[in-house]
């Protein structure tokens, strides 16, 4: 089924933020939704799912680096595929109509600036551009600083393979936002 689109006089925006940066903190979910329950929502049934779809990261010690491989080997496999616990992995891209033409895209390690681009730039009003500042007490994850989530962003500091790995598969996003690769000398984001 085909979506359009049209919203006249209207701008549209997003904003994104480094894809390893994104991976990582998705990956630090999928450990936090291993081990948490969520109100009514049950996380019981992801131990069942890998068994059946052969999923083998899960075998190995929760916060170690060869689990978080393990875990891009299943990704890279399809073997997480319909699992919507690992969702925040994938690129940020997926996440927008394919149709969708963007007047803007900010950056989250930018976003003051950004912000203030936004408003200044799209919103038609006499107040004042600081009338319009984000909540920030919004948005974040309860995962944010769960300790075994953290395997991730310790392999990106320590393991240049994982990065190329990584910036492989997120070459869409390195390719569309315009991050710098850590080839690039920029670190890999």
């Amino acid at each position: 089924r085909k979506y359009r689109f049209e919203v006249p006089k209207s701008k549209v925006f997003t904003f994104v933020r480094s894809p390893i940066s994104h991976f990582t903190a998705g990956y630090n979910e999928v450990e936090y939704r291993w081990t948490h329950e969520f109100g009514n929502y049950s996380t019981a049934h992801i131990p069942e799912y890998c068994e059946e779809k052969g999923c083998v990261f899960h075998t190995f010690p929760m916060g170690s680096a060869d689990r978080v491989w393990a875990f891009l080997g299943d990704l890279l496999l399809g073997k997480l595929v319909g699992l919507r616990e690992v969702g925040h992995v994938y690129a940020q891209l997926g996440a927008l109509p394919k149709d969708l033409r963007l007047d803007f895209v900010g950056r989250l390690e930018n976003f003051d600036e950004d912000w203030r681009h936004v408003v200044e730039t799209y919103v038609r009003t006499d107040s004042s551009p600081q009338e319009y500042k984000p909540d920030r007490s919004l948005g974040g994850h309860n995962s944010t600083n769960f300790e075994a989530g953290e395997s991730a962003k310790r392999l990106v500091d320590d393991d240049h393979g994982f990065v190329r790995v990584l910036e492989e598969l997120l070459m869409i996003e390195y390719l569309c936002w315009g991050y710098p690769m850590a080839g690039d000398g920029g670190g890999g984001g």
